[in-house]
């Protein structure tokens, strides 16, 4: 992969040297959804923004007419979410200030900086580490935690590299089950309020089986707390393991815990608001591929835990390279997947492509990660612009927003529309897709695609101002 220089690349994307069209700045009155779309899209023939701006909330191209009508579209499923990386950073900073008792951060200038340690249990704050309250009244700032914590900070470092170690610093961050619910209520009301009402998440569940069947309850229980909220809103687990790197660790014995605890609750763990439904659903491997272990070697550890439960589905993380020998996506053909995870170079492989759209095999395409990552450094190149117009089922997807942009899937969506020149069909398109390609029960899935339908067609009838 191409060693990427962050601070000065640039995102294609959105406006330079035109005028933003603003109904504030520029009234116009009673255009239909159709006609306010086309004219607001139309500001953004002209794309480049410094991809810089995706961490600034307030970023010029988050006040304009289009993206704002992003943010309004009732919107269907994010089915590839990581799911201890889906707070913003700015929404992570309050987080970890609101469990002073239990979260202290590391202040030291270095590679340590940003580390969480959790000290619920009552072990002693290390040296170097204080409150996060206490972090920012001494000098830290809001924007040392974005670049610690965020792909902001990559410099010239490997992006991937960069990338895993935030995860390490932020590895403590649901360390308790009050930490985890309450991160994950937030998390859950926060994509409602984006307009997503189904949510397929993925964690990794380490300990023994107690543990991992706590943490899957906390989930459950975070997710009835946002149906408080929205009553359709609906979450489902995807177990996950680790194609780790080949000199990280004994990668069998590994997972074999992982994908166990996974089918463990699975087994344990009922959705009892809708009818005793699974709410761990599928299982998937995740990690950088090009420097992990092939999807093939995990063949017999997943046929173990289908055999065990045969409910299970299966989305594996294939195609996220740029590597001229990566057959991973066939591999994860092989191995039964109903689902891909990224996809990215789907477009090598016209046969493999042929027989994805044939088995109507979703690609979970997640636009912003791909590029931060480098996979595609100008997005209106990406390929998943022309996956959609030859019929290939795409949903658009998020990744691991918290370290990856400022708006949790809107800035997916504005980023499609504006990069790929999406119409307002194909984006209704992508959304309904993103339901019917759910793992969720098929009287579940009639549901939300009934209830979308409802709320699409308000979302057409209405005027703009």
């Amino acid at each position: 992969m191409k060693k990427l220089l962050l601070v000065s690349l640039t995102l294609q994307l959105a406006l330079v040297g035109c005028t933003v069209d603003n109904p504030v700045d520029n009234p116009v009155k009673d255009l239909s959804t159709q006609e306010a779309f086309d004219e607001y899209k139309s500001s953004y023939i002209s794309y480049q923004l410094a991809e810089a701006n995706f961490f600034e909330p307030e970023a010029s191209f988050r006040q304009s007419s289009l993206y704002r009508m992003c943010q309004a579209m009732p919107k269907g499923a994010d089915l590839h979410v990581h799911c201890d990386a889906m707070l913003p950073i700015v929404e992570q900073i309050k987080f970890v200030s609101d469990h002073p008792n239990e979260l202290v951060v590391c202040c030291v200038a270095g590679k340590d900086f940003g580390m969480l340690r959790y000290i619920g249990d009552g072990t002693p704050c290390p040296e170097g580490y204080k409150t996060m309250a206490d972090a920012l009244k001494s000098g830290c700032t809001q924007d040392d935690f974005v670049r610690a914590w965020t792909i902001k900070g990559t410099g010239t470092q490997r992006a991937w590299d960069w990338f895993e170690g935030i995860f390490d610093k932020n590895i403590n961050l649901t360390s308790s089950v009050s930490l985890l619910e309450d991160y994950y209520t937030r998390a859950f009301n926060l994509y409602l309020n984006q307009g997503v009402v189904h949510m397929e998440i993925r964690p990794l569940f380490f300990g023994d089986h107690a543990a991992a069947l706590e943490r899957g309850r906390a989930i459950y229980r975070a997710m009835n707390t946002a149906r408080k909220k929205n009553p359709e809103f609906s979450v489902r687990i995807i177990g996950c393991g680790l194609k780790a790197k080949t000199d990280a660790y004994d990668k069998t014995q590994y997972n074999e815990m992982l994908i166990d605890n996974a089918v463990y609750v699975s087994l344990n763990l009922k959705d009892t608001v809708a009818g005793l439904k699974d709410f761990l659903v599928g299982l998937d491997l995740v990690n950088e591929e090009d420097l992990s272990v092939r999807l093939t070697e995990f063949q017999e550890l997943l046929a173990k835990a289908r055999t065990q439960n045969p409910n299970l589905h299966l989305t594996l993380h294939a195609g996220e390279s740029l590597k001229s020998d990566n057959v991973e996506i066939s591999s994860a053909l092989s191995l039964g997947a109903e689902r891909i995870g990224h996809g990215f170079n789907l477009y090598k492989y016209p046969d493999v492509l042929a027989q994805v759209k044939q088995k109507g095999i979703a690609l979970e395409v997640c636009p912003i990660s791909n590029h931060y990552l480098g996979y595609a450094d100008d997005l209106t190149q990406h390929p998943a612009k022309d996956y959609i117009r030859q019929g290939v089922s795409v949903v658009l997807c998020d990744d691991d927003p918290a370290y990856l942009e400022g708006n949790p899937y809107v800035d997916d969506v504005f980023a499609a529309v504006v990069a790929w020149n999406l119409s307002l069909d194909e984006l209704e398109q992508l959304f309904r897709l993103s339901i019917t390609k759910s793992f969720l029960t098929e009287d579940l899935k009639q549901q939300h695609l009934a209830s979308f339908e409802k709320r699409w067609a308000a979302f057409r009838a209405q005027k703009w101002q």
